[in-house]
């Protein structure tokens, strides 16, 4: 197993409410579009809202990436989400926020007699350097 990259968690808002937002604390009191129970950036926003000292209050709750990123962006609320999926943010901020954590992307590759292939090495690789979001979180 191969850690590819970690896969850091953002959270994102319009630019009117990114531009307020200071820490944990200053969510408090916002609407969001969460994410389903059991999930991975269901787990962070708990973490965020234990430090916040503060329960989300749930607009909309929404699964798929580009459907989260589209209700923010249409003022539906703030959300998490790691970087990676932010290859489509382009109404939104990213605010980075302290105790969110991050994925970790990992690659199985099997290896044969002859050791591992070159074009998975380069793919492996690759994707380790890939950084997706162009905006600075």
């Amino acid at each position: 197993m191969r850690l590819l990259r970690r896969d850091p968690y953002f959270v994102v808002a319009p630019s009117g409410i990114a531009r307020t937002l200071r820490g944990p604390k200053s969510l408090a009191g916002l609407r969001w579009v969460a994410p389903p129970e059991g999930t991975a950036c269901y787990f962070a926003l708990r973490r965020l809202a234990k430090r916040g000292k503060f329960e989300p209050e749930v607009a909309h709750v929404c699964k798929e990436f580009p459907s989260v990123l589209a209700l923010v962006a249409a003022g539906e609320g703030v959300a998490i989400i790691p970087e990676l999926a932010m290859v489509d943010a382009r109404s939104v901020e990213a605010c980075a926020m302290p105790g969110l954590g991050a994925r970790k992307l990992l690659a199985i590759q099997r290896v044969s007699k002859r050791g591992t292939e070159p074009a998975v090495d380069a793919v492996a690789s690759a994707l380790s350097l890939a950084r997706v979001y162009g905006g600075a979180p």
